[in-house]
């Protein structure tokens, strides 16, 4: 007959556990309170308390129950060592094959007292002598591996052993690691398990990168391999891909909560490039971004808008995607130069097109949509010094533009609303300094990570008005002239061109070789004329304007709402200038920075 030692705090499952064991020719050692709690539900021959067993009661009001050398001795003993065989025969120690234990609850929370009485002893020491003999001895933690015990008991291998071993590792490291956290307030622990290889770091020669999950420690959060919300379902991302698709999927998550709607954005080193939620596209933009006679659907709408607010920046993005992924999105994915996509599932046959993109290494990342990260603080790593903080959780809503004011205090319109939702949730993702512009449920141009808002502005109107100018009759006549070996993003490259116009003969000269004919010139009064018919655009800036000069820069461009946090010893001249254009304008008293 064999022995199984059982002392458990968390008694999930174990009669269900033990009733195996005995079932299975093992005899139970078991301590008070688990032995009070099992005598019941297991033959009584087959359980035996272990001051019995040892001839040695608890002291100490239960400080000591299992320390003794007939117990110790009967886990630690090696199979395969004559010695210690004949050790265990001299002195009438019955080799235990097994330990099911787990730990008292510990918890930071507690007074001084009470959290000495939970700092154990007998357990951890059960476990690590058990794990340290895992070649012998079977060692168990987890309630939640009861089942696959059972199921699996009579072909269990020694790699079974070894890798229950390093989860009772595990499970007595983070345990000291909150009561080292307990007496040492001011420290963090963190434990990280690598999940991924990534293909290298922010630059080829920084060959060592990789993704990791918290695998223990004290941290709240500590998850077991399974529970990783990330699965890399095809390709090799970088680390870069990586921070462009997690900044992303956070974006398209808040959107899809705080609208309801679809959600997409197209990232680029750490900013979007545009963002957008599902809207019906008109006539005009559905021939400018190049899905005319296409029936697209939500998912479509949002991705096909946001890759085509910037679509020069937008290349070789790295696309997040707030939905499951259809055939119709795919395909359009599928057309575009991209580096990768992160979204909450994937069609089979819509993976099937995106899994072929790059030769077959096109990224495409699945993220748990229920996954959210509880921890208190969020730490990065610089020069070996840690920084932390808490993680920002305060969601933009509709009711952070409430505040408005300006002269005219009505209410903002529902499409106004929307054109802000987008562009603060945007901003909260977007490298600072930023501003936002957006119109018709997309950003039309974000200026970023520039060391002064007005620069930010003058950044995002210039392309903002790019978005509105592809709309221009003698633009969308460009698509007639091309000649018919023009790539997609030749086409992109060469309306941008004809826009902003030329610097160099040499750089007009090779434009002119992509159409079959030479378009005409559009010029600065034509463009100026049709600038004036862009309307109801919407204007977020992620902190406070310093200065009037951010909305003066704006005259005369279709801004029909701003919001910022407020907050400047400017906020009064800034109003004014509000007033003076006729711009409604709400405090929104949050903060969008990202860094």
């Amino acid at each position: 007959m064999k022995n199984a030692l059982i002392s458990v705090s968390d008694k999930t499952g174990i009669i269900q556990l033990a009733k195996f064991l005995t079932d299975n020719n093992h005899r139970i050692l078991s301590t008070g309170g688990t032995y009070k709690y099992l005598k019941n539900h297991v033959p009584a021959g087959q359980i035996e308390q272990i001051s019995n067993f040892t001839g040695f009661p608890e002291i100490l009001g239960g400080r000591v129950k299992t320390i003794h050398p007939k117990i110790h001795g009967g886990i630690l003993a090696r199979r395969n060592n004559k010695n210690d065989m004949k050790e265990l025969s001299e002195n009438n120690i019955h080799k235990i094959d097994a330990v099911i234990t787990n730990l008292y609850p510990f918890s930071k929370e507690h007074s001084l007292d009470k959290a000495i009485e939970l700092i154990d002893i007998g357990g951890h020491t059960l476990i690590r002598a058990a794990a340290k003999n895992f070649n012998d001895v079977l060692v168990i933690t987890k309630p939640d591996d009861y089942d696959w015990i059972m199921e699996n008991y009579d072909h269990i291998t020694p790699e079974n052993r070894r890798e229950l071993a390093t989860k009772a590792f595990k499970h007595i490291a983070e345990y000291d690691a909150m009561i080292y956290e307990y007496f040492s307030p001011g420290i963090h622990t963190r434990f990280y398990r690598k999940e991924f290889s990534l293909k290298y770091g922010s630059n080829p020669h920084q060959s060592e990168a990789g993704l990791y999950g918290f695998g223990g420690g004290s941290h709240p959060t500590s998850m077991a391999k399974a529970d990783f919300p990330l699965k890399i379902l095809n390709g090799k991302p970088g680390y870069i891909n990586m921070l462009d698709g997690l900044y992303g999927w956070q974006l398209v998550s808040d959107l899809r909560k705080a609208t309801g709607r679809s959600a997409a954005t197209s990232y680029k080193h750490n900013s979007p490039a545009g963002a957008a939620i599902s809207q019906p596209l008109s006539a005009v933009l559905s021939k400018v971004y190049d899905v005319e006679n296409r029936k697209l659907s939500n998912l479509a709408q949002a991705y096909i808008r946001a890759r085509n607010a910037d679509p020069l920046s937008s290349f070789g993005d790295f696309i997040a995607l707030s939905d499951k992924v259809d055939v119709c999105t795919a395909k359009l994915i599928k057309r575009e130069v991209s580096d990768g996509i992160i979204a909450p599932g994937y069609d089979a046959e819509a993976f099937k097109i995106l899994s072929s993109k790059k030769g077959g290494k096109y990224v495409v990342i699945e993220v748990d949509p229920n996954y959210c990260f509880e921890g208190n603080l969020e730490f990065r790593e610089m020069m070996g010094i840690g920084l932390a903080q808490t993680p920002d959780r305060r969601q933009f809503t509709k009711e952070s533009l409430k505040n408005v004011v300006t002269k005219d205090k009505l209410n903002l319109s529902e499409n106004d609303e929307l054109n802000l939702l987008v562009a603060n949730i945007c901003l909260k993702y977007t490298q600072s300094n930023s501003v936002a512009f957006a119109a018709d449920g997309q950003v039309i141009g974000v200026g970023a990570g520039q060391q002064n808002r007005v620069d930010c502005v003058k950044l995002a109107r210039r392309k903002a008005e790019m978005w509105f100018l592809r709309q221009h009759p003698k633009v969308l006549n460009l698509f007639q002239l091309f000649n018919s070996k023009v790539r997609r993003q030749a086409k992109v490259n060469a309306i941008i061109q004809y826009i902003q116009g030329f610097n160099t003969t040499t750089e007009r000269d090779n434009w002119k070789k992509v159409f079959k004919t030479v378009p005409p010139e559009l010029t600065i009064l034509e463009k100026s004329k049709f600038l004036k018919e862009l309307d109801g655009v919407a204007l977020a800036s992620d902190a406070f304007f310093p200065f009037r000069d951010s909305i003066d820069v704006v005259e005369g461009c279709g801004i029909k709402v701003v919001s910022k946090p407020g907050g400047s010893i400017a906020d009064k001249s800034v109003i004014e200038a509000c007033n003076k254009y006729g711009i409604k304008m709400c405090f929104t008293e949050h903060r969008l920075f990202c860094h």
